[in-house]
């Protein structure tokens, strides 16, 4: 059976597996009507970009979708693999894993320039998917997908379809109120959201999975790193994933793991440019706010699955509570003040105190968002924030 056969069968067999999977993620709309660029996806692992990548190929006409990643396409190059498809006539071609190609944005661009066909891309390391396709200048969108969110997790767990809520809905009360069905579920999207491995006994494995391919595979495509680099950077995971965000520092963190607070603050970044961190920065101006100590918080499951897999507890809820806002509002900064007690956050210039229903407004926040049902005078549901996407 030749390459091009090979890739065909299991085009077919992975199309017959994801026409059963009947929810779309929400760029699918987006991306679909992009026309006239290529179209690159980038996000963290387990979060769809597969299946969106397949369901995408079944709305063309002559499409194909491989994963270069694939143990048989070893021997070939992506331009080869790419020309051979072409040859046979294929004119919208999905290719999975694409970072696993060092040259792909060069052979990108020479496709683009000398043949009338499209190509739709994924990659797990956002920031690098985004750098690298710069070389291809104004031939390539990229779109970052966010892990599942609240709604998302909803729709495909439960078959609870409820619509999105833009940001001015959610702050002037203006949604209905069976958006109150879906609270029971926060705790458990708090285990298990984010992703899309099935609830299974395998479930959490499948989590730590993710996590040693995120540090082994996706962290060597942005950073240089060695066997030691490599055990700094578990112990850092660790070390913020059973931590509240504001009790380590660059300092201490570089103290406990015995490295220069250069190497700490360089593995920060690495790590929030493949995902794996989101870090929240204190409300100011310019590059000087950037570089410094940021909150740091995980996508969903991660502090979850850490915690009890790892290391048999449970995450702080006050750590979690604060993580489902940050992972579904963007743009967001967090207030600092010497000595005197301020708002969690600031977005669009409202500030947020995040917490539990016995949550006061002594920060005195623009609003409380708090872990209970129903909302009352400048206090909003927190897994409200869950609708924005």
């Amino acid at each position: 059976m030749n390459i091009e056969s090979r890739i065909l069968v299991d085009y077919k067999r992975l199309c017959e597996k994801v026409k059963r999977f009947k929810y779309r993620r929400y760029l699918f709309n987006k991306i679909a009507g992009v026309k006239d660029y290529f179209v690159g996806i980038a996000g963290i692992r387990g979060i769809g970009k597969t299946t969106l990548l397949l369901q995408l190929s079944l709305e063309k006409k002559n499409a194909i979708y491989f994963s270069y990643d694939s143990i048989y396409l070893k021997p070939y190059s992506l331009f080869d693999v790419i020309e051979r498809l072409i040859r046979m006539g294929y004119k919208h071609i999905f290719i999975d894993e694409i970072h696993q190609a060092k040259d792909w944005a060069r052979v990108l661009k020479t496709i683009y320039d000398t043949n009338e066909v499209n190509i739709y891309f994924s990659g797990s390391s956002s920031i690098n998917l985004i750098d690298v396709a710069s070389d291809l200048s104004r031939r390539a969108i990229i779109f970052n997908l966010k892990p599942i969110s609240f709604r998302e997790f909803l729709l495909i767990r439960k078959g609870i379809e409820l619509s999105p809520l833009s940001f001015e809905k959610i702050i002037k009360n203006k949604y209905g109120e069976t958006y109150i069905t879906s609270w029971p579920y926060l705790e458990e999207y708090m285990k298990a959201g984010g992703v899309l491995y099935p609830l299974t006994e395998g479930f959490e494995m499948a989590v730590i999975n993710s996590l040693n391919k995120m540090i082994k595979d996706d962290l060597a495509s942005v950073k240089k790193v060695d066997l030691e680099m490599e055990d700094i950077a578990y112990k850092l995971v660790f070390s913020l994933a059973t931590s509240k965000p504001y009790e380590l520092s660059y300092s201490s963190l570089s103290s406990s793991l015995g490295v220069s607070k250069k190497t700490v603050i360089s593995l920060v970044s690495k790590l929030s440019e493949i995902g794996l961190f989101l870090p929240v920065y204190s409300c100011g101006r310019g590059i000087r706010v950037m570089r410094k100590e940021a909150k740091i918080y995980m996508p969903f499951p991660f502090r979850s699955v850490i915690n009890t897999k790892i290391f048999s507890r449970i995450a702080d809820i006050g750590v979690l509570r604060e993580e489902f806002f940050v992972n579904h509002v963007a743009r967001l900064c967090f207030l600092k003040s010497k000595g005197k007690k301020v708002p969690d956050f600031m977005h669009e210039n409202i500030s947020f105190e995040i917490g539990g229903k016995s949550k006061s407004r002594y920060q005195k926040a623009d609003y409380l968002v708090v872990d209970e049902a129903y909302a009352g005078e400048k206090k909003i549901p927190l897994y409200i924030f869950g609708f924005m996407y």
